[in-house]
């Protein structure tokens, strides 16, 4: 299993890492785009939990490991800016921004909700394995 996704991590910020998400025999790797940055390999033994976002193409991961983000989501669309364009005074700017992420978040999940399920299913699949 293949998808390219952006990694979003208290290491990485809130605009996240593009890359691609691959399956192997016992891991989740994380191949960034940026030769910056190295590979991401999670064991399936070490997840505790995966969540996928209701109405939104984010995957979280749940870990509990030292020296690690405790989780990390794999946004199947990019994720959406916190801030609007500063065009135009507005009332309450951080409700109007997390409304217009809201509904990004939910555009993508019409396109990418079945790709988010099958990777939720072949993850923990594979982890009961």
């Amino acid at each position: 299993m293949e998808s390219t996704v952006w990694m979003v991590s208290a290491r990485t910020g809130l605009d996240g890492r593009k890359g691609r998400l691959v399956l192997e025999e016992q891991s989740l790797v994380f191949q960034p785009e940026s030769d910056r940055f190295g590979e991401t390999a999670i064991h399936l033994a070490d997840i505790k939990r995966t969540r996928r976002a209701k109405g939104s193409p984010v995957l979280e991961i749940h870990l509990e490991l030292t020296d690690t983000p405790r989780i990390i989501a794999f946004y199947f669309v990019r994720p959406p800016p916190m801030r609007l364009p500063d065009d135009r005074f507005r009332l309450f700017p951080r409700y109007f921004a997390r409304r217009s992420a809201i509904a990004d978040l939910r555009k993508g999940n019409a396109m990418k909700r079945e790709e988010v399920i099958e990777w939720y299913e072949e993850i923990e699949r594979t982890r009961g394995a």
